[in-house]
């Protein structure tokens, strides 16, 4: 909780270390702190992190059998999603990824965190016009 608190209030250094105390056993628990550490990322611009973080995060949901088929969907929509918003951010805007990130936020009811990623779509597409 204290993780999630330090985020909303944009202190994202103290959030990581809220994240460094965690016991990561449970699978509920270490996909909630992936998830908030991606967001971290995202918000801090450390590209290079985030990449090499959401591939071993999609591997670890490929490779677990201790989570849910459905919750496993959640997470690798979320992660196409801040994938390809991460590039829009880092690499400028271009009206085709606008266009696929929308349509991947429409697409589903299903992604975790959504109203985040839908936070993050509307920042960039006003930033970036």
């Amino acid at each position: 909780c204290r993780a999630y608190l330090s985020f909303y209030e944009a202190e994202y250094s103290i959030s990581l270390q809220h994240l460094q105390e965690m016991d990561l056993q449970h699978p509920f628990y270490r996909t909630g702190h992936q998830i908030l550490m991606l967001r971290i990322y995202y918000e801090t611009n450390e590209f290079q992190l985030l990449d090499s973080l959401m591939a071993t995060f999609r591997r670890y949901i490929n490779r677990t059998s201790s989570i849910s088929d459905p919750k496993k969907d959640l997470s690798r929509r979320f992660i196409g999603v801040l994938k390809l918003l991460s590039r829009i951010k880092e690499t400028g805007l271009t009206k085709n990824r606008m266009q696929r990130a929308q349509q991947m936020l429409n697409s589903s009811d299903q992604i975790t965190d959504r109203t985040w990623l839908r936070e993050k779509y509307e920042e960039l597409r006003v930033h970036l016009h």
